[in-house]
C-alpha cells in the first residue's frame, strides 16, 4: 500500500527501446546478478542506472552508479539530457558488438523472440558463463530441448545441474562435447525428470 502511488506494473511488452524512451532511471536492486542485462539496455536508451552492490557490479558498470549504502532519504541523481547522452555513449562503447570484432564470425545476436521452444530446436549447446547465478533458468530450458549444457562453476551450479557439465577449468583450446542425438535425448529426459512438475 505504501508504494501504490510510486510503482506501476506495465506488463509484458515487445518493443523495449520504445518503452525505455519514457524511463529516466533503471534500478538494479538484486542481491545477486550475473550482469543484469536490463541495466545495459536502460543505459543504451539514456536511463541513469542506480545499482545496489551485488558482487561484480562495479566490474560491469561505472562505479559511480554502484551505491554501497543507500540512506532512507536517498535522492536519485538529477536527470538531464547531457548526462543521459553521456550514458548512452558509454553503453554504445561498452555494450555493443563493435568491440567484438574478433568474435564476429562466431557470435550471432538473434534479438528478442517469443517462441523459445522453436528457437531452441536450432541450438546444439547452451552456455552458462556467469560468475554468479540463482539457477540460470535458460540452461534448464535449453536442456529441455536437448541442448548440451556447458556451465562455468558459479556457486551452486553442481547442485542444480549434472556435475559432468560444470567445468571447473576451461583451457583455451577447450572443445565442446560432440553433439549426437542419443546424448541430446538423454539430456531431454534428464530435464523432463528434474525440471518439470511431474515429479
Amino acid at each position: 500500500a505504501q508504494w501504490k502511488d510510486n510503482v506501476i506494473f506495465d506488463g509484458h511488452g515487445n518493443d523495449m527501446p520504445e518503452w525505455f524512451q519514457n524511463i529516466g532511471y533503471i534500478l538494479s536492486t538484486s542481491d545477486f546478478e550475473g550482469s543484469h542485462q536490463a541495466v545495459a539496455e536502460g543505459m543504451a536508451s539514456g536511463a541513469i542506472p542506480i545499482i545496489l552492490p551485488w558482487a561484480g557490479a562495479e566490474t560491469v558498470y561505472p562505479k559511480k552508479y554502484v551505491y554501497e549504502n543507500l540512506p532512507e532519504d536517498f535522492e536519485a541523481p538529477i536527470f538531464d539530457m547531457a548526462k543521459s547522452k553521456s550514458i548512452m555513449e558509454y553503453a554504445k562503447h561498452h555494450f555493443t558488438t563493435s568491440h567484438m570484432a574478433q568474435w564476429k564470425d562466431n557470435v550471432i545476436f538473434d534479438g528478442h523472440g517469443n517462441d523459445m521452444p522453436e528457437w531452441f530446436q536450432n541450438i546444439g549447446y547452451i552456455l552458462s558463463t556467469s560468475d554468479f547465478e540463482g539457477s540460470h533458468q535458460a540452461v534448464a530450458e535449453g536442456m529441455a530441448s536437448g541442448a548440451i549444457p556447458i556451465i562455468l562453476p558459479w556457486a551452486g551450479a553442481e547442485t542444480v545441474y549434472p556435475k559432468k557439465y560444470v567445468y571447473e577449468n576451461l583451457p583455451e583450446d577447450f572443445e565442446a562435447p560432440i553433439f549426437d542425438m542419443a546424448k541430446s535425448k538423454s539430456i531431454m529426459e534428464y530435464a523432463k525428470h528434474h525440471f518439470t512438475t511431474s515429479h
